[in-house]
């Protein structure tokens, strides 16, 4: 988003002669002084929003009667302000009838109404005045924030650019460890972005130095803080993934009733020991930001219950171990049992993980569930290893908290770099041709079945949070069907929203298939890498290797299994392996999978599912060889499909490490605010990827020009940065220039506003791939409304059984409109929240059915914000359901007659059904559904027992 033209009123005040100034300035610059149009304009300053003494009597007036309100409600008024919509005796309007309301109602129903007046003020209605907006809102029931379950609170959000300070929320977002230790204190958190003025991160300019810049509105903020609603928030501390999208931890401080004044540095100061850190700036940062990793709570074990063993080292010292523990089975079941005591959408025919990704005192990595552990005589139920150690923390007991849980398989999909290289390494151009036109052919497969839907939709992750594909599954068999054709065995239940959901869904399977490459790859997955533990017990209990079954060098184990009711499918045979990112030749390599293991021999890795497992022989570890990757979570792509089997081998790449770089003393917190500013100016990974695909699609040589391997080599250095703080010094080693001035094609796909002279047609797999998409447009849907008349008909002959569906609706009309309401007012704050920018000062909010689906279709070229921001989206999502189905008592069921949950959930949908053209009332009634048929299942399974 640019500025072409800007126009700039001058006035004069004081002894300053600004306009003169700024003539002088002009000519300095060498600027055309005809564009100067100078006119003098008669203006009346009011000072609204000054804060200089004696002018600012306003603001600061207004600021003082804040003091009156507790911290939620400041919040809230303060966002009035920065919004820029409001002047200061508009606020102040509204301000005294806040005091009002605090008299009648509970503190956090003001705050949250305050919150909806927010979200609500950018999409008045022509002719509607700022009041008549916020006294409708007063004139409804009070509703507060939705209550979370543990792992979640709602967090506040401030982000700051160039020129603006943007404040949201609070809404829901995964806690750290800090969060759950300071209960009842989250509001002094609060998560703060530096971005550009339509929100894109940060760019790579490398025409500009901005680092003035940035040490001035980043660093300043970092080192100084900055004050919000009277309270003074200091810098704390970021996750890595924060990092990455320049998003930080701020807090204000408190008085704790056990440990007293509570800051930023005695918070940091209590994480750990990190003594041998501190001449490593970026390396002490990283460490400090393993407390500040989104987890979840689980189960706490004591020091007695956990040991720490040896890794297993290889040539060059190589780690086959790096970042791999164990469980015993019977802890794995209690954090499995703890973490669905509360969780939605949570299926009995789950499976159990056979691995956790996790973070626990100062380790972190993945553990594996152990069959073997807890069988011998001793109390030890996890084993750590030195490099899950990060840094020292003792304590007699510690909770083992939950990164990441890996109990089902995720689908494998290409990408642009994987495509790249597999051409490269001699896969034919036909085979991704047929792949994409096959991922096309699905899309619009979803007008015509149910099964075409629901399948894309799983391929795709989209619209889990309302259980969208489990619904549809459940209706194909009741007999329900969509599409055209007539068929006297199946009831055709479509309608419009229905409807709107599936274009939702094409338009962002096409996206991505466009944008990305993203292409499902057909019986391939993408599945978290661990270790085979039998040569550790090997070494430990002096066992004979011919007792023991392990994977050999260039073997892989993997078993599949999506539920309990599934048949495991153990793969066998060829396969390629890999992981991204991707930049180098050798990054792909081909491995055997031994399909099921043999009987006869103990085998410590025979029982995972949804996994796949390195050996743990050979010269150098698998997971090193595919880009730099380890055991601590990577995920790994394991393509069986035999068109993109590489019949060519490359090498793998081994770079060293690159030296970091120490401070002659130790750092301070102000050394780390230094760093992140030169992180932000630095991080030139992004540039690096993409002219290294640049020169790829220009060179006769392809991947393997040396200008590619040496971008390869700088992008596994990129990679790296956040930790060893080592940045890439392009202007001393300036990036190698493409071969032409003009990008490939398929470059455009993220230009807003492409020019044909910028691009040439690529004669990769790439460009036919994108020309190929541009032919694509979702289908147009039908613009007739069409009730769920049908649907509703099937449903009440199936409740009959079980209730009387008219004489129910009467007596539970109070409370479905109730929680109805609740839902309408949160759906609607989402939709305005998260969209990913402000156009023309009239952002436009989110559909309903991207809700719905958990995607975002606006066209955007930040592609980290749209993800960061769809994540937030879809956790919001999550919670609002939850409520729901809490409020339909369809979570926790122990002692609920399930009877009575079909009853809320029939009333629920017979009144979402009822009123489709009002806002809010369709995604009500895909919560409803999913809790009737939900209910429905678990009466047959009553009857059958």
């Amino acid at each position: 988003m640019y500025c072409y033209s800007i126009g700039i009123t001058l006035h004069r005040e004081g002894p300053h002669d600004v306009v003169e100034q700024f003539y002088r300035l002009f000519k300095l610059a060498e600027l055309p002084e005809e564009r100067i149009i100078g006119e003098k304009v008669e203006v009346l300053g009011y000072r609204l929003f000054s804060d200089k003494p004696r002018l600012g009597i306003p603001l600061r007036k207004l600021r003082r009667g804040f003091q009156s309100f507790d911290w939620p409600i400041v919040f809230q008024l303060e966002s009035l302000l920065f919004h820029g919509i409001l002047h200061t005796s508009e606020v102040a309007e509204i301000s005294n009838r806040v005091l009002k309301l605090c008299r009648e109602q509970p503190r956090d129903s003001v705050a949250a109404l305050l919150r909806t007046f927010n979200s609500n003020i950018p999409y008045l209605t022509p002719g509607e005045t700022v009041m008549e907006c916020f006294e409708g809102l007063t004139s409804k029931a009070p509703s507060g924030l939705l209550d979370l379950p543990p792992g979640n609170f709602n967090c506040y959000h401030v982000t700051f650019t160039p020129t603006r300070m943007i404040t949201e929320g609070p809404y829901p977002t995964q806690s750290h460890r800090i969060i759950r230790r300071y209960k009842g204190f989250e509001d002094h958190f609060i998560r703060v972005d530096f971005r550009e003025e339509d929100r894109t991160q940060y760019g790579d300019d490398r025409e500009v130095n901005s680092i003035p810049f940035l040490n001035k509105r980043v660093g300043k903020i970092l080192k100084d803080g900055f004050p919000l609603g009277g309270q003074d928030f200091q810098f704390l501390a970021y996750s890595s993934s924060g990092l990455r999208n320049h998003s930080l931890w701020f807090m204000s401080k408190f008085n704790h009733p056990l440990e007293g004044r509570i800051d930023a540095a005695r918070i940091r100061d209590s994480i750990g020991d990190f003594r041998d850190l501190l001449r490593h700036p970026s390396k002490y940062g990283a460490r400090l930001g393993l407390a500040f990793t989104a987890t979840r709570p689980s189960v706490k074990i004591r020091r007695d219950q956990w040991e720490i063993i040896p890794d297993i080292v290889g040539e060059k010292s190589r780690l086959f171990t790096d970042g791999i523990g164990s469980i015993s089975e019977e802890l794995g079941d209690e954090i499995w049992e703890v973490l669905h005591e509360d969780s939605v959408g949570f299926d009995n025919s789950s499976m159990k993980p056979s691995a956790y990704m996790i973070r626990f005192l100062g380790f972190k990595g993945v553990v594996t569930v152990d069959k073997q552990l807890g069988k011998e005589q001793s109390n030890i139920r996890m084993r750590l290893r030195p490099s899950m150690r990060k840094f020292g923390k003792v304590t007699d007991e510690a909770e083992i908290e939950i990164a990441q849980s890996f109990e089902r398989p995720s689908r494998a999909h290409l990408n642009k770099q994987l495509i790249m290289i597999l051409e490269d390494k001699g896969v034919k151009q036909s085979v991704f041709m047929d792949l994409l036109n096959d991922a096309i052919a699905d899309v619009y497969r979803t007008d015509d079945t149910l099964e075409g839907s629901y399948s894309l939709m799983k391929a795709h992750l989209l619209g889990l949070n309302y259980r969208l594909p489990w619904i549809l599954e459940q209706l194909e068999r009741l007999g329900c069907c969509i599409g055209s054709q007539p068929d006297d065995h199946h009831i055709n239940v479509d309608y419009t929203f229905l409807k709107e959901l599936r274009k939702a869904a094409q338009s962002s399977v096409l996206r991505e298939i466009k944008n990305d490459a993203r292409i499902p790859i057909p019986d391939s997955y993408l599945l978290v890498g661990v270790a085979d533990e039998g040569p550790a017990y090997r070494y430990r209990e002096h066992l004979p290797s011919d007792s023991i079954y392990e994977l050999r060098e260039g073997e892989i184990y993997a078993c599949i299994q999506e539920t309990s009711d599934d048949e495991p499918q153990y793969l066998e045979g060829p396969c390629a392996i890999c992981r991204s990112p991707l930049t180098h030749p050798g990054d792909v390599q081909r491995v055997q999978a031994i399909g099921r293991p043999p009987a006869g021999k103990r085998c410590f890795f025979a029982h995972m599912k949804n996994v796949v497992v390195f050996s743990c022989n050979g010269k150098r570890p698998l997971s090193s060889c595919l880009g730099g990757g380890d055991l601590d979570g990577d995920p790994y792509i394991v393509i069986r499909f035999p068109g993109l089997l590489p019949p060519k081998y490359d090498p793998p790449a081994s770079y060293d490490a690159p030296k970091a770089q120490l401070l002659s003393r130790e750092c301070n917190i102000g050394d780390v605010c230094d760093f992140v500013v030169t992180y932000i100016h630095s991080n030139v990974l992004g540039l690096l990827s993409t002219r290294l695909l640049t020169i790829a699609d220009q060179s006769k040589y392809g991947i393997r020009d040396r200008d590619c391997l040496k971008l390869a080599e700088l992008c596994s250095q990129a990679v790296d940065y956040a930790k060893h703080g080592v940045a890439i010094d392009l202007e001393s080693n300036p990036l190698p220039k493409t071969l032409m001035r003009c990008k490939p094609d398929w470059r455009a796909s993220n230009d807003p506003n492409p020019r044909e002279t910028d691009y040439y047609t690529s004669t990769r797999a790439l460009g036919y791939m994108y020309r190929e998409c541009l032919k694509h447009r979702p289908a147009e849907n039908n613009n007739a409304h069409s009730p769920p008349d049908a649907l509703s008909s099937i449903l009440k002959e199936k409740i009959c059984p079980y209730l009387d569906p008219e004489s129910c609706i009467d007596r539970n009309s109070d409370t479905i409109l109730r929680i109805f309401h609740r839902y309408r007012d949160e759906l609607r704050y989402i939709c305005n929240t998260h969209i990913l920018s402000e156009t023309s000062g009239s952002p436009s909010a989110l559909q309903e059915s991207e809700v719905v689906m958990g995607t975002i279709l606006t066209r955007y070229t930040d592609k980290n914000w749209r993800k960061d921001r769809t994540w937030r989206m879809k956790l919001h999502t999550k919670m609002l359901v939850r409520d729901v189905k809490v409020s339909l008592k369809v979570l926790n069921t122990k002692g609920v007659d399930p009877r009575e949950t079909l009853e809320l959930a029939w009333c629920a949908w017979e009144f979402s059904s009822r009123r489709t053209s009002e806002f809010g009332t369709n995604s009500f009634g895909m919560v409803a559904l999913d809790c009737l048929l939900q209910s429905l299942e678990r009466l047959s399974q009553l009857a059958d027992a």
